[in-house]
This record gives structure tokens, C-alpha cells and sequence, in this order.
């Protein structure tokens, strides 16, 4: 019986520390809790509306957090969709003793948005109205957003992007607009900078 007992013990420890590899070094995709984390979103009422085919869960042990990635993401936010090329996260594992899930960040890649569609969600983001009607057209990408969050899924001022410009149609004035303007942007802490800036002055 105690051979029996230690054996059982010992498989036990083996398929879980060769679990613990696997989810560590090479993770794994499944479609399993897509309803759950869809259900989650729907009660915190963020307006958020997300569709994705299965998710991408690796483990880092030594900080207790879970990676999660979602496969072919679909968001829509306050009623505007944005095609994502990345959406990733992660979650601490306090939650399996505290009973609520504690998201630390998100990281958010984007494809190209059409300045005028988006404009209405651009306004939620305390950018200048004024400043928004001068734009004609054009479309930007966000290339990487990290956003971290609070315990209650507020997010923190201290938020970093960086994206780029392309084909964007400015009136300057009366006299003067600016098009085709590229460029590359980066965002922190209330401060906006261009980088690597081209238009045409017309």
C-alpha cells in the first residue's frame, strides 16, 4: 500500500511539474473559455464588445501570471469596430484565492483606422474637437497601446502608444492644406510627438 501511495504521489508531481513546463515554455490554445471571458466582459458594462476564435494561455510562475492571447480578435468599441492585429494580456493568479480576476495590463495592436470613422471615439479620449474637424481624411495604426489597469479594470494615466500616420488630409486654413501627411506617433503621460514627419503644403 505505501509503495502504491508513493507512486501515486510521485506520477502526481511528474504531471504537474510536466504541465508547468508545457504552459512555461510552449503554452496552449483553446476555445474552452470563450464564454466565460465573453460573459465577464458583457458584466463589467465597458461598452466592450469582443469576438475571438480561442485563446493563446502560456505560464510565468516565478510572478504568478497567466499570458493570454486572443486568436483572431474582434473589437467593438462604443458601437465603433477596430480591426485588431494583437490582443494580449495578463492575468495575475491572485484571483484563484481571491476569487476575482486581477487583470495588471493590456496590450493592444491595431490595423489601419480611418480617422473620420473613428472620429467619434477619438472624442472620448479628451482629444480636441476642434482639432479633429480639421482633419479631411487619413488613417492611422496603433503599432502597440499598453494599458494598465487598477483592481476595479480603470485604467491608469500612465498609458503608452505608438502608431503610425498615413495619407492624412489636414486644413490648415483657408489658404492652406496639408496632404498626404505620413508620420509615426508615439503618446505618454499627456505628451504627443511625430516622428519621421512628410506632407505636401498646398
Amino acid at each position: 500500500i505505501k509503495n502504491t501511495i508513493f507512486s501515486t504521489i510521485l506520477f502526481a508531481l511528474f504531471t504537474f511539474s510536466t504541465l508547468i513546463s508545457y504552459l512555461t515554455f510552449f503554452g496552449h490554445e483553446t476555445d474552452k473559455f470563450n464564454k466565460i471571458i465573453k460573459s465577464e466582459i458583457n458584466k463589467l458594462n465597458l461598452n466592450i464588445f469582443l469576438n475571438f476564435e480561442k485563446i493563446s494561455i502560456k505560464l510565468d510562475p516565478i510572478n504568478l501570471n497567466l499570458f493570454i492571447k486572443f486568436i483572431n480578435p474582434n473589437l467593438n468599441y462604443l458601437k465603433t469596430d477596430i480591426p485588431l492585429t494583437l490582443l494580449k494580456t495578463n492575468v495575475n493568479l491572485e484571483f484563484l484565492t481571491k476569487k476575482k480576476i486581477v487583470i495588471e495590463d493590456i496590450t493592444v495592436s491595431t490595423k489601419y483606422l480611418d480617422l473620420i470613422k473613428i472620429r467619434p471615439l477619438l472624442k472620448k479620449f479628451n482629444i480636441n474637437n476642434q482639432n479633429l474637424k480639421l482633419v479631411k481624411n487619413g488613417k492611422f495604426k496603433i503599432n502597440n497601446l499598453n494599458l494598465k489597469l487598477d483592481e476595479n479594470f480603470n485604467i491608469l494615466n500612465n498609458y503608452k502608444i505608438n502608431g503610425d500616420l498615413n495619407s492624412v488630409g489636414i486644413k490648415v486654413s483657408n489658404e492652406y492644406e496639408i496632404n498626404n501627411l505620413t508620420s509615426a506617433f508615439s503618446y505618454t503621460r499627456g505628451s504627443l510627438l511625430f516622428h519621421d514627419m512628410k506632407f505636401n503644403l498646398i
